[in-house]
């Protein structure tokens, strides 16, 4: 009978061992967790904190409920800090497009507008997108022009033409050329792109009256662009290393990182 009860002590002793050895493991665990969670908070961490609060002080607990009710406020003031950055740009964009819309309407030119939606960062002098095309009634050649202080600007024209959408070859392209004149002297030539914010004026005659300020227009030659929309002014008169014309830099009236809406005149 006291060996059965000496085998019942013995028994009872390493169970009581074992479930000691458990709970120990367990919380060691739960530590590791937290520690884990110091290194790199994370949600799923602190779930797992949570879930294991028999294992742990209720310090440790409130520490991490705290902490994650601190990083949701935090990502809550930054999601409002965005709306109202987002709510303030609207805002300017659409008093930008009311008084562009107000002065398209005073324009002796009939006009589509357009929005840009995409334009490659690789070649930003180059050309646009916008979200007009054959079902809006574009065309190719049809010019573009902008309004920036004021004043109607012309930046390119019609290149290519799909259902929804066309691509819009800009001034500052290096194949783009438009018929212009100064419009001073009205002394006449062609505005060539170079793929940078400036343009080159060509084909002055060698004794040209042309000065730095003098305001460049399109001089109508051709039946692309209307004559007299406004491009640029003459910036520079570099050295000459051609005997038989003169060319000029032509530093449009606009700011290339700012075209957003576009107008179109119809043909």
């Amino acid at each position: 009978m006291k060996q059965k009860s000496s085998i019942v002590f013995v028994f009872l002793i390493g169970i009581s061992l074992l479930i000691i050895s458990l709970d120990l493991t367990e919380k060691v665990e739960s530590l590791k967790i937290f520690a884990q969670y110091l290194l790199a908070p994370n949600p799923e961490l602190a779930l797992r904190i949570i879930d294991r609060n028999k294992y742990l002080s209720e310090n440790f607990i409130s520490f991490v409920k705290i902490h994650q009710e601190n990083q949701f406020l935090k990502q809550e003031i930054n999601n409002l800090c965005l709306i109202k950055s987002q709510y303030e740009c609207l805002l300017k964009e659409n008093d930008s497009i009311t008084n562009a819309m107000g002065l398209a309407n005073k324009s002796k030119y009939s006009l589509l507008t357009a929005r840009v939606i995409s334009r490659d960062p690789s070649d930003w002098y180059k050309d646009i997108i916008i979200n007009k095309g054959r079902n809006s009634g574009i065309q190719t050649d049809m010019s573009v022009v902008i309004f920036e202080n004021e004043k109607m600007n012309l930046i390119g024209r019609v290149a290519e033409v799909r259902k929804n959408t066309s691509k819009i070859l800009l001034l500052t392209d290096p194949i783009s050329y438009v018929p212009v004149k100064t419009y001073r002297s009205q002394e006449t030539g062609l505005v060539k792109g170079q793929e940078s914010a400036e343009l080159i004026f060509n084909y002055l005659m060698p004794d040209s009256d042309v000065k730095i300020g003098d305001k460049v227009i399109s001089s109508g030659i051709g039946e692309v662009f209307p004559e007299g929309l406004p491009i640029g002014l003459v910036t520079s008169i570099p050295k000459q290393d051609n005997v038989y014309y003169k060319k000029v830099l032509v530093k449009p009236l606009i700011s290339w990182n700012k075209i957003n809406i576009i107008y179109l005149i119809k043909k």
